[in-house]
Order: C-alpha cells, then structure tokens, then sequence
C-alpha cells in the first residue's frame, strides 16, 4: 500500500519498479502496476530475491539502467525493489555491490515498515523482520489509521529500539508520510 500510494501521486517518468514476487501468482505485481500505464515494471518471479534469484536482480537493474528511455521521459533516477516483505536485505544489498552494479555508483537504500497495529516483531516473522527492520536507512509505520495516539507512540517507541539509527516515519497525514518514505 506504502508504495501503491507512493506511485499514485508521483510523476514516474524517473522511476522503476522491480516486484519480487514469490507466489505462483503475481499479485503485488498486479497490484502495483493498477492504473500506472506509465510505470516501467519489472517482475522477477519463482523465488527470494536474496536467494535464487540474485544474479536476475543484478541483470534486471543493469538492463534498467542500460535501457533506452521512452521519448519525453526523465532520465532513470530511481529504481524501487519491492520484495513483497519475503527477503533479507544482506543478501541482496551484496547483490547491489556486483561489480556490474557498484562501478556505476547507485545509492542504496533500505526502507521497511512496521505494522502499527500489530507491532514488534513475531516468532514466525522474527528473523527475517529483524533482520529488515535493523538495515533500514527508514521505517514506516503502516496501518496508523488503525490504532490510537497511545499506542503509536509505542510503536514509534518500538520502532527506535529496533533500530536506533534509522529514520521514525509517522504521523496521521497520509501524504506526508509517503513522501517522507521516498
């Protein structure tokens, strides 16, 4: 939703997106790509993007990169990978640093989100949420529409203890929030 609603109200002549979806079914493809007739989308399917699919991530950014952009667009200046919450950022932030990839001098950065409704991190999530969470440059607080002021302090209260480096984005102004994020 986070980044549907960032694609909304956004101009995407400078942007790519690169879906990782897991599934047999491309839903958070399908779902992205809604109404975004201009949106240069990529999907790398059948896999974890930090795991089996890490030389396609690498070819799929350099083709990206190295493709040519459609008269009247921006120069790529933003590709988004979107992994569908499934992957560790390690593996593929080594992905990024391929000498195909580092030579061209990409800024990288991480963002992840925390359901503030639910909130901390679960024991069938842990590993890979903590590992996320704590790579992120941002953290998002989603879902704040669900919860009181009392309990999204907590979870901005949570969230800096996970993470004390990283940015807290939060707040009622859905707009704000979004373009914090990106």
């Amino acid at each position: 939703t986070l980044l549907s609603d960032f694609l909304r109200q956004t101009q995407l002549r400078d942007t790519a997106v690169i879906v990782n979806e897991a599934g047999e079914i491309g839903i958070d493809g399908v779902l992205v790509s809604e109404d975004q007739d201009a949106l240069d989308l990529r999907m790398l399917a059948n896999g974890c993007v930090c795991c089996s699919l890490r030389s396609s991530l690498v070819t799929t950014v350099a083709d990206l990169l190295d493709a040519p952009r459609p008269p009247g667009s921006l120069e790529l200046r933003r590709v988004i990978l979107e992994t569908s919450g499934l992957s560790r950022p390690g593996p593929i932030l080594a992905s990024l640093a391929d000498p195909e990839l580092s030579k061209r001098g990409l800024r990288v950065s991480v963002i992840s989100t925390l359901d503030a409704q639910l909130g901390g991190l679960r024991a069938e999530q842990f590993e890979d949420a903590a590992a996320q969470l704590a790579a992120a440059q941002k953290i998002v607080l989603t879902k704040i529409d669900l919860v009181d002021d009392v309990t999204l302090e907590e979870r901005v209260r949570q969230a800096q203890a996970l993470n004390p480096l990283a940015e807290i984005v939060s707040g009622r102004d859905r707009a704000a929030v979004v373009d914090r994020a990106f």
